[in-house]
């Protein structure tokens, strides 16, 4: 099997020891929604929301987790 060449995703000239807010994103293979869905109430101010799936209620366990056993780890939302 041969991969694409991916372009770098990173700062050529930056530190990412240091402390710092990131955004983490999670790719699925083929863009599959297994994590939840968005849904949006009936009324026209209602505002969209997460659905976890029974994955993704597993995801975001282990994400808070990190932020449990590692001190250098906050997670904001």
């Amino acid at each position: 099997m041969e991969f694409k060449s991916r372009k770098r995703n990173r700062l050529e000239y930056y530190s990412y020891s240091q402390s710092g807010a990131y955004f983490i994103t999670i790719c699925t293979k083929d863009k599959k929604c297994i994590f939840g869905k968005v849904v949006v109430g009936d009324g026209a101010l209602d505002v969209p929301e997460m659905k976890p799936s029974e994955l993704g209620i597993i995801v975001d366990d282990e994400i808070k987790k990190s932020a449990m056993i590692y001190e250098n780890i906050k997670v904001d939302k």
